[in-house]
């Protein structure tokens, strides 16, 4: 009997700002070594750390009482690897309105993520800097589980966030090799063209947000979302992969072919 791969938990984030010609989202483009997702384009996240979970950071989570331990940890680590991978924090001093500016999160960065950008000890940053996260701005918008079928599974929320005004994305050099800031519609087109390599929950997130005129048109969407968790059933096809999934007004299947990374 086939053994099935277990669950990890991971958060992912959608940071969007207002451009000339509407929304822009900040994606990666990860290296082509990695196990998971090679050469794909992605938004920044990873796995649910169990430190993420702890009372600690608990006590400095905007909003906080409203989740339980499940969600708040999948917010924290949204906002963990997100400082993690491209320089972002979702973070303010506690007690003040406002998130951290450029130049703080720029002095935070040299100061907490300088042994490698992937052994942040957020607990430390948060007391040590009086900072409380704002968890509170994250917005989920869609939650994917990996099939059966894949020898490594995930259970992932994807959120929504304003990227923090002032602050600069760059990508860690870790397991991302590229980024950018893009329409959402322009990098369907070319994905659809073939031009990146990207998996389902991306697409349907950019197409999400392709319909979306500005950041709070975009808040005011994902609100509305009823998030349910979602499981693509997949077939091997010529190049890749059919994934098959309920369409987003749930009366019916789409499909999506999944190229296999381009090999170089």
């Amino acid at each position: 009997m086939t053994k099935v791969a277990t669950l990890e938990s991971a958060a992912t984030v959608m940071l969007v700002r207002d451009g000339a010609a509407g929304v822009e989202v900040f994606m990666l483009g990860r290296h082509d070594d990695l196990e998971v997702a090679p050469q794909a384009l992605v938004f920044p996240g990873g796995k649910v750390d169990a430190d993420d979970a702890a009372p600690g950071l608990a006590e400095r989570s905007a909003g906080a009482a409203a989740w339980d331990d499940e969600e708040r940890g999948f917010r924290i680590a949204a906002i963990r690897e997100s400082f993690e991978e491209c320089g972002l924090l979702l973070a303010r001093r506690r007690g003040a309105k406002d998130l951290l500016t450029g130049a703080e999160a720029e002095t935070l960065g040299r100061r907490y993520l300088e042994d490698g950008h992937h052994s942040l000890d957020l607990g430390t940053l948060v007391r040590a800097e009086d900072l409380e996260l704002a968890t509170d701005l994250l917005q989920p918008c869609s939650r994917w589980v990996t099939p059966a079928s894949r020898p490594r599974r995930f259970d992932a929320i994807i959120y929504l966030a304003p990227a923090p005004a002032g602050q600069r994305a760059r990508h860690d050099g870790g397991e991302a090799s590229r980024s950018f800031w893009a329409e959402p519609a322009r990098v369907l087109t070319e994905v659809e063209a073939g031009q990146h390599h990207m998996l389902v929950p991306t697409r349907r997130s950019l197409r999400f947000l392709s319909r979306q005129a500005s950041v709070a048109e975009a808040q005011a969407a994902a609100a509305k979302i009823e998030v349910k968790a979602l499981s693509p059933d997949l077939q091997r096809a010529d190049g890749g992969f059919i994934a098959r999934i309920e369409n987003e007004a749930g009366d019916g299947i789409e499909e999506f072919f999944i190229a296999d990374p381009p090999t170089r």
